[in-house]
């Protein structure tokens, strides 16, 4: 491996080590909160099945969305907006984060009320593992 495959070696290794990191970090304690022991493996399959399904139909539609886009105009502009919204929103995840007074609400529930993130909060105890698992897809990371 010299040259240009060495950075593919790389970008696995980094990959691995901020996966392991991110997956025990996060994802780890949702597993052991939505996973009871009393659950058996239908409960975590049906819940796995849930996330993944999220996983996939998220991706597919940006994939879709971003071909149907980069088609209709040009490229680099649409990509300095997305990345500006995109920097924006860190930013003000990590001021909510801080917990500064005017972002003392969870800004998803400042921005779409509380009303549909309690709703969604009550299908998914009704609905079972699946729809959780659906929801968890949905988290951001």
């Amino acid at each position: 491996m010299f040259g240009s495959d060495s950075i593919f070696v790389l970008m696995l290794v980094a990959g691995l080590a901020g996966g392991l990191g991110h997956c025990s970090g996060m994802c780890g304690p949702l597993v052991i909160l939505l996973s009871p022991r009393q659950a058996g493996m239908a409960h975590t399959l049906q819940l796995h099945l849930g996330r993944v399904l999220s996983y996939a139909l998220v991706g597919g539609s940006l994939a879709l969305l971003s071909s149907i886009f980069a088609l209709q105009v040009d490229v680099f502009p649409a990509r300095r907006l997305v990345l500006l919204t995109a920097g924006v929103i860190l930013i003000v995840s990590g001021l909510a984060t801080l917990g500064l007074p005017f972002l003392q609400r969870a800004w998803p529930q400042a921005a779409l009320g509380a009303a549909p993130l309690r709703q969604a909060s009550k299908l998914a105890r009704k609905a079972g593992p699946f729809v959780l698992g659906l929801f968890w897809g949905l988290l951001p990371c």
